[in-house]
């Protein structure tokens, strides 16, 4: 590794911690090498930029003048990056993971653009993340029936844990009335489910508001509310 190359690293830390920490966040996605290093560069730029207006507001209200030691670094006046900017830029680039994060897990700019009625896409994910990402109000409160198409059960739940997109979906269930799909007969309730099935073998179902008064909903789980399995 050359002198260069363990620079351009050192300076890259808040790019780097932001890049891996907001995929933990939100998401692994596939990207190429060439995405990732300009997201890496971007994040880093944007860790570092935000370090440096903020220091630059301070100082000018302290009447030392629009000015930041982070941007002297990027502009060329000083040589050498200090460890105080370095951390300060890792800092920021924690920040900026979470608030992207929150960006996109509430869909901010989607949002925005349908509110001007520029798009009408919810999302740039799958409808696989957007159903989990929707409020429990919108889902019966939480409480699902999974249907597993392969081993013919229906699970009466509430989905706690749900993996990223990909060939099989994963799922952690929780407080589970674990029912026979074909007949409706009740086997048996647990905790907690690990479910793991091709995305083809998975079916989720929202209960209606007023299940409890239909007469199709009429299996009892072991919560003692009536619901057809």
């Amino acid at each position: 590794m050359t002198e260069f190359t363990l620079k351009i690293l050192i300076v890259g830390m808040p790019g780097i911690i932001c890049y891996f920490l907001s995929q933990k966040l939100y998401g692994k996605k596939n990207r190429s090498t060439i995405e990732t290093i300009f997201l890496v560069f971007l994040y880093a730029l944007l860790s570092y930029g935000s370090v440096g207006n903020v220091e630059a507001i301070i100082n000018y209200y302290n009447h030392l003048g629009f000015t930041s030691d982070t941007f002297d670094i990027f502009l060329g006046k000083n040589q050498d990056i200090s460890l105080k900017v370095l951390i300060k830029g890792v800092i920021a680039g924690i920040l900026l993971s979470y608030i992207l994060s929150y960006l996109i897990h509430f869909n901010i700019a989607n949002r925005v653009g349908q509110f001007i009625c520029a798009t009408k896409r919810y999302g740039d994910e799958d409808v696989w993340h957007f159903f989990h990402n929707a409020p429990d109000s919108q889902k019966s409160e939480g409480w699902l029936i999974v249907r597993d198409l392969k081993e013919q059960l229906a699970y009466y739940c509430y989905i706690s844990t749900w993996s990223d997109s990909g060939d099989d979906r994963e799922l952690v269930l929780s407080d589970v009335s674990v029912y026979s799909n074909e007949t409706g007969d009740f086997l048996y309730s647990t905790e907690h489910i690990y479910l793991s099935r091709n995305r083809d073998d998975l079916m989720i179902e929202v209960l209606p508001s007023d299940a409890e008064k239909l007469d199709e909903y009429k299996i009892k789980s072991n919560n003692g509310k009536e619901f057809l399995v």
